[in-house]
């Protein structure tokens, strides 16, 4: 036996995919609702502004980044068995020698940070459709997306733990969710303000706000004159017909009548 015969061979990308199948399916046997990342084959992990933004984010963190590598190859060989997001954390079920248990604890976002982030896109966020698809302005997303005082987390408001003997801060099972959380947010992009304990709603609140004095303005003002149209209360109804009134009776008729009939 050669001298390196001990070490082991690297699995081949055909028999990872069978065993993640394989894993996947008695996982499912046991928990119909499991959440598998599956790309359906291709390579691109991240199609959505909120999903790019996440993985350029992790990506520009010096303290992980250089571990993200190994992560990328089992998203793509749907080695992410389950991945849940829920406040401040995401727990999964990653296929490797064996499945192994990753979890990802996220802090909440600052109320200081969030607060500022409300007020700088005031008024510029249409609808929380508009939020969740990404169709904002350069502007908005750069505010949201900013590396420092956006939405995304930074490396200290990262922690995680992998059932895996490695242990390395981030292993590549770990690795895996991180760019798992990235895929889930192409489809659900929600549950990135779920994860940083946010409400998405506040930024539409602060789309186009009444504020006091403008409200001021208006009170005692005719709307309708304002606006050009009828501000009815209420539905009018027409007014009663007039009352019907006999003609007068002929004094020649009255006089031919016997007294008993007249008028």
């Amino acid at each position: 036996m050669s001298r390196y015969g001990w070490f082991r061979t690297t699995p081949s990308v055909a028999t990872r995919r069978a065993q993640a199948r394989r894993s996947l399916a008695e996982l499912r046997a046991r928990d119909p609702d499991v959440q598998p990342v599956l790309l359906g084959g291709g390579r691109t992990i991240a199609r959505s502004v909120w999903g790019r933004a996440w993985c350029d984010h992790l990506e520009s963190l010096s303290d992980i980044a250089n571990r993200l590598g190994r992560g990328r190859s089992y998203v793509r060989h749907d080695g992410v068995l389950d991945l849940r997001i829920r406040p401040g954390e995401v727990r999964a079920q990653v296929q490797g020698t064996r499945v192994y248990q990753v979890a990802l604890a996220v802090a909440p976002l600052p109320p200081g940070r969030w607060s500022q982030l409300v007020d700088a896109c005031a008024g510029h966020v249409d609808s929380l459709l508009d939020l969740l698809a990404g169709r904002l302005s350069e502007g908005v997303l750069a505010v949201l997306c900013d590396r420092r005082d956006g939405l995304l987390p930074q490396a200290a408001e990262l922690s995680s733990s992998c059932t895996c003997p490695d242990y390395a801060r981030v292993c590549k099972h770990v690795a895996a969710v991180y760019y798992g959380v990235a895929h889930r947010l192409d489809t659900r992009p929600e549950l990135l303000f779920t994860l940083r304990q946010v409400d998405a709603d506040a930024l539409v609140a602060a789309a186009h706000p009444i504020t006091a004095p403008v409200a001021a303005e208006l009170d005692g003002t005719d709307l309708g004159e304002l606006f050009g149209i009828d501000l009815a209360l209420g539905p009018t109804e027409p007014p009663p017909p007039p009352p019907v009134v006999p003609a007068p009776v002929p004094e020649a008729v009255v006089r031919s009548l016997h007294p008993h009939d007249r008028p």
